[in-house]
């Protein structure tokens, strides 16, 4: 999930410019998946950026979701929640929490995933991908019926969503919708 981008944008126009060209130099590094680039980036903002929270709290988030993507939760975990413990807006607090649920979730701690999914929607209630995950988590978690209504949730705001129409069809035992994706892989 290379979310990063978002929080780019949201930066104050009063950041330092150094930084904030150094923090999208980052950003661009990540989704043009150069890692160790963006993460020696991220890492120099966070030491560089002094008094500034906002700058720092974006830095931070994008070293996590770097960690994230490569599957290293644990110092992602502990970018996120430095990054919450900063000031940010509501939209970015939400993909930060959302981040973090993902990390609890693939790390065994659906309690602190749930806990996490339902803050982000609180801050963000129309926010994509949210109910899909967690009722994908609920759904594992053999809780089916909490996972129908978060999957007929996603569908109210996204009725195009795969992930959520998948989920709905095997626990209703339903026929698997087509995969959009599959006529383009073969092509």
């Amino acid at each position: 999930m290379r979310t990063a981008l978002a929080f780019a944008a949201a930066l104050s126009l009063s950041a330092g410019a150094a930084y904030a060209d150094k923090l999208q130099d980052a950003e661009a590094a990540f989704a043009e998946y150069e890692e160790a680039t963006a993460l020696r980036l991220y890492t120099e903002v966070i030491a560089e950026a002094g008094a500034d929270a906002k700058m720092k709290a974006s830095a931070l988030f994008g070293r996590g979701e770097v960690y994230a993507a490569n599957g290293r939760c644990e110092p992602a975990v502990q970018d996120f929640d430095a990054a919450l413990a900063l000031p940010m807006a509501a939209p970015q607090r939400a993909t930060a929490l959302f981040s973090r649920a993902e990390c609890h979730s693939r790390g065994g701690k659906p309690d602190l995933a749930l806990a996490d999914y339902g803050e982000s929607l609180k801050l963000a209630p129309d926010q994509l991908g949210v109910h899909t995950a967690r009722g994908n988590l609920l759904q594992k978690l053999g809780r089916k019926d909490e996972a129908l209504v978060e999957f007929e949730a996603e569908l109210k705001r996204r009725p195009d969503n795969y992930r959520a129409k998948v989920g709905r069809a095997v626990i209703l035992g339903l026929p698997l919708p087509p995969d959009p994706e599959e006529g383009r892989r073969s092509r």
